[in-house]
C-alpha cells in the first residue's frame, strides 16, 4: 500500500465520522487538500534525494570552475604563459577548492593540470576548445600526462576544464579521448 493510498483511506474514514457536520462541498475540498499535501510530500522526498545525490558533483564542478578562472587570470598576467609544474602553488586560490567532495581521505589536491600545457604559451594552442587544462585526477604530482590520469569520480565521468575556459563533464563514452584532449 502506497503512502497516497493510506492517506486516502484515512481521509475516507475521517469523512465518514464527520459526514453529519460537513457539507459535500467541504468534504471535497478537504479531500483535495489532503491529496495535494500527499503530492507535495512525495515531491519533497524525491527532490531531496536528487539534491543530496548531485551535491558533490555540483560542488566539484564549481571548485574546478574557480580554479580554471584562477589559471586563466594567471596566464593573462604572465604574458599568456601557463605556469610550469607548480601551478597550484602559483595561483592564488583557497585550499578548500582544491579537493573534490567525493574524496574522503585527507589529500591536499584532487585535481590535475595537463602537463603538456606546462610553460606553454596560450598562443601556441591551436584548438583550445579540445585541450584539457584541468580535470579530476589521480596523478600523484597533480600533473596529468594522459587521459589515464583522469579520475572518473562522477558517474563514470570526470569534470573537465578545457583551455578555452569551458567546463564540462567528460565520460568514458566520449570518442578519441586520448588524441583529442592531451595533444
Amino acid at each position: 500500500m502506497t503512502l497516497l493510498q493510506i492517506i486516502i483511506d484515512k481521509t475516507k474514514s475521517l469523512i465518514k465520522v464527520s459526514k453529519e457536520r460537513l457539507t459535500k462541498k467541504e468534504l471535497k475540498i478537504l479531500l483535495i487538500l489532503v491529496i495535494m499535501a500527499a503530492i507535495f510530500l512525495m515531491i519533497y522526498i524525491i527532490l531531496n534525494n536528487f539534491i543530496r545525490k548531485d551535491a558533490p558533483f555540483i560542488t566539484c564542478f564549481e571548485n574546478q570552475r574557480k580554479i580554471g578562472i584562477a589559471v586563466i587570470m594567471y596566464t593573462a598576467e604572465n604574458d599568456n604563459i601557463y605556469p610550469k609544474n607548480d601551478l597550484f602553488e602559483r595561483i592564488n586560490i583557497d585550499k578548500i577548492f582544491l579537493r573534490c567532495p567525493l574524496i574522503k581521505k585527507e589529500i591536499q589536491n584532487s585535481y590535475g593540470f595537463n602537463a603538456n600545457l606546462s610553460g606553454q604559451s596560450t598562443k601556441d594552442i591551436k584548438e583550445p576548445e579540445n585541450i584539457v587544462m584541468l580535470s579530476d585526477s589521480n596523478a600523484k604530482d597533480n600533473m596529468m600526462r594522459s587521459y589515464r590520469d583522469m579520475a572518473l569520480r562522477h558517474s563514470e565521468g570526470a569534470i573537465v576544464i578545457f583551455s578555452d575556459g569551458r567546463t564540462s563533464r567528460w565520460g568514458l563514452n566520449n570518442a578519441d579521448i586520448e588524441e583529442l584532449i592531451f595533444k
